[in-house]
């Protein structure tokens, strides 16, 4: 047998051992769960606080494709159009087993909507199909706002600025286009300003410039893929906001006065940008959400006529997302 011939030779005898390792491992990867609870819920990702898709009773058996973490991917029987839909069960609901005969599975959309027919992906790492556009979250934000302010002709007299702590609260709403990237739609009230203080003539000098506005950020969101109840996200998008009030004012000894500030303009714009984590399987949100991020509001156009003066404030939000 020449070389040639055995290199062929060889090739072919990997080529078919290759096969048969593969269907192997495909048959192997197959194997059978058996429920251990009354019922036990399947959900829409490898997640507690996923969405659940459907409900499955005492000894029913299910098909599993593999394992990821804690949690089986199985494939649950075809709908009555059907399309064969999967999810993810945690392996404290159910027992491995093999070769028994399937209880039918009770699907269950009591308290949510059906999960919308699409396309049928399935892979190993993700064998899913729902609804993940649209409106999916809407809640409500409340944290502090350190706020300055910047430009040439940002000064509370011949004081040197500090920055101000104010209120910020409001609410959104997340419309998803899919599972990583979302509008976020948001109304604020934001206070921002500045404050200065020094010792003058023996007595402290306290003087400040408070503003505060209705704020409207549009926020284009990105989730980063993570397994858990840890979603983290970054963001960024323009704001625009109507002034409610602006005033000027100091307190030195016994002396003090505040004014409204009438070259304030009536609107404020600029760029949100930050990063935060929404936080799922909190027993007391039930099926919500706890959200926390860190914002920079950089202002881009001046707020006090005919003066380069501009709002740049850091935002800590705490939210509840239902």
């Amino acid at each position: 047998m020449n070389n040639k011939l055995k290199r062929h030779v060889v090739f072919f005898t990997l080529l078919i051992i290759s096969v048969v390792f593969l269907v192997g491992m495909g048959e192997a990867a197959k194997i059978k769960l058996r429920v251990k609870i009354s019922k036990a819920d399947v959900r829409l990702r490898a997640d507690a606080g996923s969405m659940v898709i459907a409900q499955v009773p005492l000894g029913a058996i299910l098909d599993s494709e593999g394992k990821t973490g804690e949690w089986f991917i199985v494939k649950l029987p075809a709908d009555k159009k059907g399309f064969i839909v999967s999810g993810y069960v945690h392996e404290s609901l159910v027992d491995v087993e093999g070769g028994i005969e399937e209880v039918p599975v009770e699907r269950k959309y009591e308290r949510e909507k059906p999960v919308e027919v699409g396309r049928v992906y399935q892979t190993r790492e993700v064998l899913m199909r729902a609804k993940t556009s649209g409106l999916t979250g809407k809640g409500l934000k409340v944290g502090l706002n350190m706020a300055n302010l910047t430009g040439d002709d940002a000064k509370i007299g011949n004081l040197d600025k500090k920055s101000q702590m104010g209120i910020c609260v409001g609410g959104f709403i997340t419309y998803s286009i899919n599972e990583m990237f979302a509008i976020q739609p948001e109304v604020l009230y934001s206070a921002t300003g500045a404050r200065a203080k020094e010792e003058v003539q023996g007595n402290i000098l306290k003087a400040w410039m408070k503003f505060s506005y209705l704020q409207i950020p549009v926020l284009a969101k990105v989730t980063i893929p993570s397994q858990g109840n840890l979603k983290p996200s970054i963001f960024a998008g323009p704001y625009f906001a109507l002034k409610l009030s602006a005033k000027g004012g100091y307190k030195w000894g016994a002396e003090s006065d505040t004014e409204d500030i009438d070259e304030a303009k009536g609107t404020d714009f600029g760029l949100v940008f930050g990063g935060g984590v929404d936080i799922g399987g909190l027993g007391f949100l039930g099926k919500g959400k706890m959200t926390v991020d860190i914002r920079y509001n950089l202002g881009l156009t001046s707020i006090i006529e005919d003066e380069d003066v501009k709002n740049a404030v850091f935002t800590i939000l705490v939210g509840f997302s239902f």
